[in-house]
C-alpha cells in the first residue's frame, strides 16, 4: 500500500518548531523549588567536584564565617544579658527596704521627738537589715542614711557573714556623690552608681573592694527623710566576665569612659580618676579603635590580626549614657579556623574543576540563592523593627509566594504595632484623669480613633423596682437621647454580667454589634456598645484592642471613684476634728464656770466664816460655835458640788454599775428635780458594749436630758435604749418647747447638740435630732457595739452623675 512521506525539509522544520514551542512552554511555566533542585542535582551529578568546590567554598564558607562571628557575639551577648539581668534584679530589694515597718516607725519617732521609741526602732531597723543581709550575701553593705547624710543603721557582710556596724564607726556621707544624687530622686526612683572602688573614711578600702551602689530616697508624708543604700559586691557582677579557657582569647570589661573594670592584667584595672587614677584604659591599649569600642554600640573589628568583638551593657536603662562595654579579643585565625580548613579543602577541589564548571555553577547559585538571601535580609530588617521596606518578588515559585506572604505579614505587624503604641499613649492619657465624665469621653474618642466603627455608646445599668434599666451616659453622637434603645438589649444585659475584659459579639443583618462591660465604680457597671461592619467589629485583633481598652477604662474609672471618695472622707474628717475641738473647749469652759460659780464660792464663804469664828471665839463662844457650824455646812456643800462636777466629767456610776444603771440613775434624779413624767425602757441584754460605746451613749443621754431639763418644763420625757440588729439604739423624746433646726448655730450656745453628733460619729455611729417649735425634741442615735464591728452610714451623698 502506498504511503506518502513528507520531504526532509518539512520534517526538520516541524522538529525546530516543536523545540521552540517546548522551550517557550518551559520558560512560561512556574517551577517549584523541588523541580529546580532536581535540575541542580542533575547538573551536580555531571560535575560533582565543581558544584561542591564552588558552592561550598564561597556560599557555605560565608555562612560559616557569619556563624563563627555570630556565635562569638552570641556568647558575648549571653554574658551581657546575665549582667543586665543581675543588675536589674536588685531594684526590687532596695524598694522593699525603703518601706519596711521599722524604718517608718523610727522616722515617726524622730519626728515626734520620742527618743526612747527612736532608740528602740533604730535597734529594730538594725536587726531587720541584718536579717535581710544574711539572706543576700552578695550585698556588701546595707545602710540607712538620714536626711542630714549621717549613717543611722548599717550592716556589712564580710566573708559571707553579716554583722551590724558599731555606731561609733558610722560615718557622715553627706558629701558623697551617691547621697547627693539620691536626695534629688523622686519617690520610688533608684540611682545606680558606677562600678568603682569602695571608700571608707574618705580613703580607698584596702584591700581594694569594687562595689556598685543602689540608692533610693526614703520619704514620709511627702518629706525627704534620707536614703537607703545597698553596696553590691562588684565581684558578683565581674564573675560573669571570667577569663576564657583558651589562653589566646581575652575577655575584658570597661566603663563608658574606657577605664577597665576587668582585665587579664590586674595592673590595667581601676585606672579612672575616682579609683587608682593610673590613666590606663581602652584608649591607651586600642588607641585607633577606642572611640568605636566605647561608642555605646555593639560591633566587631579586626586589628593587628585580632578579632575584637565589643558589646555595651546598659545597666541603667533610664540613663543610656551610662554603660559598660564587654570586650573579647581573639586571633582571627583561631576564631575562623573551621572556615579556613573548609576553604583549603574546597580550594583543592576548585582548582581541578574551575575551568569546567565556573560559569554554570555561578549562574545556578546566584539564581537559587538570590531570593533566599533577599528574604533573609528582610527577616533581619523585620527583627530590627524596619517594617516599611517591601521585598521584591522575583519569581513565582514557593519562595516568591513566601515573599508575598512575608510582605503582607510585615505590613500587618506594622499596623498592629502602630495601634498598640497609640493604645498605650491613649491608655496613659485616660489613666491620668480623675473626672468620670472626662474619662468616658476619652474612652469613646479612643475607640473611634483605633477602630473604624460606625457608632459607640456607653449605657449605665441600674437595678430598679421594675428590673434592670439603663440609659445613655456617653456617646460618639453628642445629641443622642438618654433614652436611646440598644441594638440588642438581651445581649447587652448578658454582657453586663461578664468579667471586665470579656466581650460579646453578634451580627445584626449587614451590621455587627459588640458589647463589653465597663466598671464605673465598685458597685456600678456600664456596658459599651460598638456598631459597625462585621469585617471590623468581629475582627479578632480589633476585639483584643477593644477588650484591652475596656480594662484600662475600668481601672481609670475606679481610680476616679476612689479619688472622689477619698476627698469626701478627708473633708468629713476635717469637719469632725474642728467640731471636736470646739466641743472640748466649750466643755472646759463650762467646767471652769461650774468651779468658779459653785465650788469656789462655797469655799470662799467657808473661809470667811472660819475667819469670823477665830475673831469671836474668845468674846462670844456661843455665837462663834454657830459660825463654825455654818462654815462646816459650806464645806459640806462644796464637797457635794465638787462631786457633782466630777460626776459630770467622768460618771463613776458608769464605771461601777454599767450603762443601764448609770442612765437609770441620771434619768430618775433629773426627773425628780424637774418633776417629769418619766418613761424608761431599757433592754441591754446581749453582747457586751465597748467602753468607748458606753461613754458615748451615756454622754448623749446626759446631754439630751440636760436640754430637756432646761426646756421640757414638766412635760413627759421618754428614754429608750435597746440592742437591736447588732447595734445600740437610743431614743430620747421630750414634749418641751422645741426649736427650728435651721436656727441652731454652734457658735451661739448649741455646742451640746453638735457634741452629740460628734460623739456618735467618733465611735462609728450617727445621731439625728428632730424638732419643731412647740412639739418637743427627739434625739435618735445608733452606735456600733464595739469599734471592731465597723461604723454605720446614715446617709452618703453620692455623685449621681450618669446614674440610670
Amino acid at each position: 500500500m502506498w504511503k506518502w512521506t513528507p520531504p526532509a525539509r518539512c520534517l526538520k522544520r516541524k522538529r525546530c518548531t516543536g523545540k521552540r514551542v517546548m522551550f517557550e512552554s518551559l520558560r512560561s511555566r512556574s517551577y517549584s523549588i523541588r523541580t529546580k533542585l532536581l535540575v541542580a542535582v542533575m547538573l551536580v551529578v555531571l560535575a560533582p567536584l565543581l558544584g561542591t568546590a564552588f558552592y561550598g567554598n564561597w556560599f557555605t564558607g560565608g555562612i560559616l564565617k557569619t556563624q563563627a562571628i555570630q556565635s562569638a557575639r552570641a556568647e558575648l551577648g549571653r554574658r551581657t544579658q546575665q549582667i543586665e539581668t543581675y543588675v536589674t534584679g536588685n531594684k526590687n530589694d532596695i524598694r522593699y527596704l525603703a518601706h519596711i515597718f521599722s524604718l517608718n516607725q523610727y522616722i515617726d519617732a524622730m519626728s515626734a521627738g520620742d527618743a526612747a521609741a527612736a532608740a528602740f526602732w533604730r535597734r529594730q531597723l538594725e536587726q531587720d537589715l541584718l536579717i535581710f543581709s544574711s539572706a543576700h550575701p552578695d550585698y556588701y553593705q546595707v545602710r540607712y542614711i538620714n536626711e542630714d547624710g549621717l549613717e543611722i543603721a548599717r550592716v556589712d557582710t564580710i566573708e559571707g557573714r553579716a554583722q551590724i556596724v558599731p555606731r561609733e564607726r558610722l560615718q557622715d556621707k553627706s558629701q558623697r556623690y551617691y547621697f547627693i544624687e539620691g536626695a534629688k530622686l523622686a519617690p520610688n526612683d533608684i540611682y545606680i552608681s558606677p562600678l568603682d572602688l569602695n571608700r571608707e573614711f574618705g580613703k580607698l578600702e584596702q584591700p581594694l573592694h569594687p562595689v556598685i551602689r543602689y540608692v533610693t530616697p526614703v520619704t514620709r508624708d511627702g518629706d525627704f527623710r534620707g536614703v537607703i543604700v545597698i553596696n553590691v559586691e562588684g565581684d558578683a557582677i565581674l564573675r560573669f566576665v571570667q577569663p576564657a579557657k583558651d589562653a589566646n582569647m581575652q575577655l575584658m570589661m570597661a566603663d563608658q569612659d574606657g577605664y577597665y573594670l576587668m582585665h587579664p592584667d590586674d595592673a590595667m584595672r581601676w585606672g579612672g580618676p575616682n579609683d587608682l587614677n593610673t590613666g590606663r584604659s581602652v584608649r591607651t591599649e586600642f588607641s585607633d579603635i577606642a572611640s568605636q569600642i566605647i561608642s555605646g554600640r555593639a560591633g566587631d573589628v579586626v586589628e593587628n590580626g585580632d578579632m575584637i568583638i565589643y558589646m555595651p551593657i546598659h545597666y541603667w536603662r533610664t540613663h543610656p549614657e551610662r554603660f559598660w562595654v564587654l570586650i573579647q579579643v581573639a586571633p582571627v585565625n583561631q576564631l575562623l579556623a573551621p572556615l579556613i580548613d573548609f576553604r583549603v579543602t574546597a580550594g583543592l577541589i576548585l582548582v581541578a574543576a574551575i575551568l569546567m564548571a565556573f560559569i554554570m555553577t555561578y549562574v545556578l547559585a546566584q539564581n537559587f540563592t538570590r531570593p533566599v538571601l533577599a528574604l533573609q535580609r528582610g527577616v533581619q530588617r523585620l527583627a530590627q523593627g524596619n517594617f516599611a521596606e517591601q521585598l521584591p518578588v522575583t519569581s513565582r515559585d514557593e519562595i516568591g509566594q513566601l515573599t508575598v506572604y512575608f510582605n503582607e505579614m510585615a505590613q500587618m505587624i506594622r499596623g498592629y504595632l502602630d495601634q498598640m503604641d497609640r493604645l498605650q499613649q491613649l491608655g496613659l492619657k485616660i489613666s491620668s484623669r480623675v473626672e468620670r465624665d472626662e474619662i468616658m469621653t476619652l474612652v469613646i474618642e479612643t475607640i473611634c480613633e483605633l477602630l473604624p466603627v460606625e457608632d459607640v455608646t456607653i449605657y449605665c445599668l441600674e437595678m430598679g423596682k421594675e428590673g434592670m434599666r439603663y440609659q445613655v451616659v456617653a456617646s460618639a453622637k453628642e445629641s443622642r437621647d438618654p433614652g436611646h434603645r440598644s441594638l440588642n438589649e438581651g445581649l447587652m444585659l448578658r454582657a453586663s454580667q461578664l468579667h471586665i475584659g470579656e466581650i460579646l459579639t453578634s451580627e445584626q443583618g449587614r451590621r455587627a454589634v459588640c458589647y463589653a462591660p465597663l466598671r464605673i465604680s465598685a458597685s456600678r457597671r456600664a456596658v459599651v456598645e460598638l456598631i459597625g461592619v462585621p469585617e471590623v467589629v468581629l475582627d479578632s485583633w480589633h476585639c483584643k484592642l477593644f477588650s484591652t481598652l475596656m480594662s484600662q477604662g475600668s481601672i481609670a474609672l475606679e481610680n476616679a471613684d476612689l479619688y472622689q471618695r477619698l476627698a469626701h472622707h478627708r473633708e468629713q474628717l476635717q469637719q469632725l476634728v474642728s467640731a471636736l475641738i470646739t466641743a472640748q473647749e466649750e466643755e472646759r469652759r463650762m467646767v471652769a464656770y461650774d468651779i468658779h460659780d459653785g465650788l469656789l464660792q462655797y469655799l470662799v464663804a467657808a473661809r470667811l466664816l472660819l475667819h469670823n469664828y477665830e475673831s469671836m471665839a474668845a468674846k462670844d463662844p456661843e455665837a462663834a460655835h454657830g459660825l463654825l457650824e455654818a462654815s462646816m455646812e459650806q464645806v459640806a456643800t462644796a464637797i457635794s458640788e465638787g462631786r457633782r462636777i466630777i460626776e459630770g466629767m467622768r460618771p463613776t456610776l458608769l464605771d461601777d454599775l454599767g450603762l443601764e444603771a448609770a442612765v437609770r440613775e441620771i434619768a430618775t434624779s433629773m426627773a425628780e428635780r424637774a418633776d417629769w413624767d418619766l418613761s424608761l425602757d431599757m433592754d441591754l441584754r446581749g453582747p457586751t458594749l465597748s467602753p468607748e460605746t458606753e461613754i458615748a451613749a451615756f454622754r448623749i443621754v446626759q446631754e439630751a436630758l440636760t436640754n430637756a431639763y432646761k426646756y421640757a418644763q414638766g412635760n413627759p420625757v421618754s428614754v429608750r435604749l435597746a440592742i437591736e440588729e447588732g447595734a445600740l439604739t437610743m431614743i430620747i423624746q421630750d414634749q418641751g418647747e422645741g426649736f427650728e433646726l435651721k436656727d441652731v448655730d454652734a457658735d451661739y450656745g448649741h455646742v451640746g447638740l453638735v457634741a452629740m453628733h460628734e460623739r456618735a460619729r467618733l465611735v462609728g455611729g450617727f445621731c439625728t435630732i428632730t424638732s419643731q417649735p412647740g412639739k418637743g425634741v427627739r434625739v435618735f442615735a445608733r452606735l456600733p457595739l464595739n469599734l471592731e464591728t465597723g461604723g454605720f452610714v446614715q446617709h452618703v451623698e453620692e455623685d449621681t452623675r450618669d446614674h440610670c
